[in-house]
């Protein structure tokens, strides 16, 4: 048996190619996010929603929200990218948690706001729905 794995080490060490490395966990979202802005793109000025989109854009709130929102996703790809590369520092995989917090608590927020405004009864995840396409 040790000469069969002595003969396939040698043939396996004789067969060896040069491995091309990963590119930077930071270049690889690049080209993720390069493909996904088709999709954006479509989102966010063709399929805009009736109230208007281009009224919503001046609301700071709004913009914070969705500039959140962002923020979490591209971060959140750097991290997954830098997850699977050996010897990357792991502790990047928090850094997601910066926007989406503030993400959270901006949609918090509003939350709040529409419960008082509208009650348990007047606020609706129904309504809601329509916004789901754009944050994704």
């Amino acid at each position: 048996m040790t000469i069969n794995t002595d003969r396939l080490i040698g043939d396996l060490a004789a067969n060896l190619e040069p491995v091309r490395s990963l590119p930077r966990p930071s270049i690889r979202a690049a080209v993720w996010l390069g493909i996904s802005l088709p999709y954006l793109f479509l989102m966010v000025f063709l399929l805009r929603p009736a109230d208007g989109l281009d009224a919503r854009f001046s609301d700071q709130r709004f913009l914070i929200e969705q500039l959140a929102a962002l923020a979490t996703g591209i971060t959140a790809a750097v991290a997954a990218f830098a997850s699977t590369t050996p010897g990357y520092n792991r502790a990047v995989v928090l850094a997601p948690l910066v926007p989406l917090a503030i993400w959270m608590g901006n949609l918090g927020q509003a939350f709040i706001r529409d419960l008082n405004t509208f009650g348990a009864h007047g606020w609706s995840m129904a309504a809601q729905w329509p916004c789901f396409p754009l944050t994704v």
